[in-house]
């Protein structure tokens, strides 16, 4: 295990499994230098038992030879099971194990509670999406992931908070569709406390581009359709051109090499499709080298921003030039447990010149 999430404590309780998992396996051991020995040793004496008394029996004409054979084949089948039976005592520990895991999660009682009420009521003049004074802790953490975090998405705007490792950008979009609940502040949608609405309203009016996203088997078609089940060719080219994947897609074939990309873009076709009133886009820098020898990269995030008057909210985990950010019009710079600075576009040059020796984590990039 390595990386900048794993903490002490971690790295103890990891090593305290570790080493239980091994005592298990040399308590194990040690019984079957025991027991294996001990069956084969039996199924040896059997085998001399009856070859024994079966040779007197044949010698005095009541048995058959064939008789033996058979004696001897099923009393070696009997004990072939029972050898059989020994070696499964091997995963009794790992089924333990496994059943212990799978009554915790049976047992869990789920931290986000759906509200009463159904659907949602956008309050005309309220900002799509707002942060007012958001703190966040996770359990059992003792310094806050987010702390006072405050900020608006405008429709049409394009919003990037951008910092390393371990940050918060990720937690940013946990909150919104409320895999977790903020410790302190609110999160309005429309100018609704999203906790006031259920989970599989506020999910539905959200699209979210994950970090790992994914194609399901069969054609790209097929995958945009699930956003739109009945949209028309003319539909499904459009959505590919603001998602900008339609000359990348017959650029590539039937090539693979870059599937990673070009799912992530599917992924943002479909969201395109939806309508969603916000669209939160997790895996920007993995689309930069995808996008570089085609597409304009800056230009993709205005786009959809723009064909679709949404805001467009953008979690980036590299560094960019400023000459790049035209197409952003708030830019916030996150760092562990705080946000250091929420910008205006033409604030945003200086900002960067002056956080970049920060974020030494972070990997610089060129758009051309």
């Amino acid at each position: 295990m390595d990386g900048t999430r794993i903490k002490p404590h971690e790295e103890k309780r990891s090593g305290v499994a570790f080493e239980n998992y091994a005592n298990t396996m040399i308590r194990l051991g040690r019984m079957f230098a025991v027991v294996n020995p001990a069956v084969w040793l039996i199924l040896g004496l059997c085998m001399a038992g009856i070859l024994w008394i079966g040779g007197m029996l044949t010698g005095r004409g009541s048995m058959e030879v064939g008789q033996i054979m058979a004696v001897a084949e099923y009393t070696t089948m009997a004990l072939g099971f029972l050898i059989t039976a020994a070696g499964a005592v091997l995963y009794l520990p790992r089924l333990r194990s496994c059943m212990e895991r799978l009554g915790e999660v049976l047992d869990t009682i789920p931290d986000i509670a759906d509200s009463q009420k159904s659907g949602y009521e956008p309050v005309a003049g309220e900002p799509v999406i707002s942060f007012e004074n958001v703190s966040f802790y996770y359990p059992g953490a003792e310094e806050p992931v987010l702390q006072n975090l405050n900020f608006c998405c405008n429709p049409g705007e394009t919003t990037a908070i951008s910092g390393g490792t371990g940050s918060g950008k990720s937690t940013v979009a946990d909150l919104l569709l409320r895999l977790h609940d903020v410790t302190d502040g609110t999160i309005r949608l429309h100018g609704e406390d999203i906790r006031h609405m259920g989970q599989k309203d506020l999910r539905g009016v959200i699209g979210c581009v994950p970090q790992k996203a994914f194609l399901f088997s069969g054609t790209i078609v097929e995958n945009l359709r699930m956003g739109k089940e009945n949209a028309s060719d003319e539909e499904l080219w459009e959505a590919l051109r603001i998602a900008q994947v339609r000359r990348l897609l017959k650029r590539l074939g039937r090539q693979s090499k870059r599937l990673l990309g070009v799912a992530v873009l599917t992924f943002l076709s479909s969201v395109v499709f939806a309508s969603m009133p916000l669209v939160v886009g997790m895996a920007v820098d993995r689309l930069v080298d995808v996008l570089k020898s085609g597409a304009t990269p800056s230009a993709f995030p205005s786009m959809v921003a723009g064909a679709l008057k949404v805001p467009v909210l953008l979690l980036i985990a590299v560094a960019v030039v400023s000459g790049s950010l035209s197409y952003i019009q708030q830019y916030l710079l996150a760092s562990v447990g705080e946000t250091l600075a929420l910008s205006l576009r033409r604030e945003i040059s200086a900002k960067l010149n002056r956080a970049y020796g920060l974020l030494t984590s972070l990997v610089s990039w060129q758009l051309q």
